[in-house]
């Protein structure tokens, strides 16, 4: 008997997200997941924590040929709406993309203009992919200008996110009339500019930056940074709030983001934000002046310019009320409903 379902999505990892995403659809239309691999080791283990309340089957552990087999299993056995695959940098993407009737396909876009190339066989290979999808479900605009950049001419819903995360209560306006406090959330790798933000609060006596998470740089960042800089290490998801209330301030300077979590889970939490022009929800979660401060590179002394522009108390007051007005529950529907069929 063949298994009927609205959508399956391949995707690699049971990210929490993720999971929260596809209970979301599923509470709509019966969805399938298959996840290909196993988690991240450099993620914490609870990144991956959640409940699935949707039909699921995981592949982590099987040798290649074993997954390939399982997906075209999958793909002929099942009766679908809807195959979303979940990129275009896996081979078995690739092979389920060819498996699968193009007018059936989609491709659930997290890749954006600021980190993926266009040109070259690289570029190319992106383009044969997008010849095999019939719509994107593109995150936001930055991942729409790439879509643009390739050309590619198919259906485009613009989903507003890449998953839905651990939404909370929002606390309550508290008007301040000193801006001190800031932190940052995420792994310490190259692209998230945390050199330049370290260095920048050497600038700032008078006020604290805490480091939450952990990797590669964090010795290097340890002994480069100024006294009122703190570094406490991994976190688990669930106690995050606490350092998002904790602070004033969230900040995120990364060089390239293809979205950024973490900024809803701050903006959710209550918190104002700095982030950069490349990070992936600018101009989506973000909007410079409503709830947050988006800094240029081309700005003269960028992160420190959007740190003495958010503490000003009138600019800080005004864009944290504002976060108040927002419905993060009624934002996380419309993201869901973009993948009904």
């Amino acid at each position: 008997m063949r298994k009927i379902c609205a959508q399956i999505f391949v995707t690699n990892v049971p990210s929490f997200y993720k999971l929260n995403l596809y209970n979301e659809i599923n509470k709509k239309q019966r969805v399938l997941a298959v996840f290909t691999d196993d988690g991240d080791p450099t993620r914490n283990a609870d990144f991956y924590k959640g409940s699935a309340e949707f039909e699921s089957v995981s592949l982590g552990g099987r040798p290649f040929l074993s997954k390939a087999a399982a997906l075209l299993k999958i793909i002929f056995f099942c009766e679908y709406k809807m195959l979303v695959l979940g990129g275009w940098n896996s081979a078995l993407q690739w092979i389920c993309a060819f498996a699968s009737p193009r007018r059936k396909n989609a491709l659930a876009l997290e890749s954006s203009i600021f980190e993926s190339t266009v040109k070259g066989w690289r570029g190319f290979l992106k383009r044969i992919f997008l010849s095999r999808v019939s719509k994107v479900f593109a995150s936001g605009k930055m991942h729409k200008k790439l879509l643009d950049a390739l050309e590619y001419r198919g259906e485009v819903a613009i989903t507003k996110g890449v998953g839905i995360y651990n939404i909370v209560d929002t606390p309550p306006f508290a008007p301040k009339s000193e801006i001190r406090n800031f932190v940052y959330v995420g792994r310490f790798i190259p692209c998230k500019n945390l050199e330049n933000l370290v260095e920048a609060f050497k600038k700032f006596p008078d006020c604290t930056l805490t480091m939450v998470g952990y990797g590669e740089l964090e010795a290097k960042l340890r002994a480069a940074a100024p006294k009122n800089v703190k570094f406490v290490g991994a976190v688990e998801n669930a106690r995050l709030p606490d350092y998002y209330r904790q602070n004033d301030v969230f900040i995120l300077p990364s060089f390239s983001e293809t979205w950024g979590v973490v900024v809803e889970e701050a903006l959710n939490n209550g918190l104002p934000v700095i982030i950069s022009e490349n990070v992936g929800c600018n101009g989506e979660a973000v909007e410079d002046g409503v709830n947050g401060a988006v800094f240029k590179f081309s700005d003269k002394d960028p992160i420190a310019g959007a740190i003495r522009r958010i503490r000003e108390p009138e600019f800080y007051n005004k864009i944290s009320q504002n976060i108040r007005k927002t419905d993060f529950r009624e934002i996380a529907g419309r993201q869901a409903d973009c993948y009904l069929v």
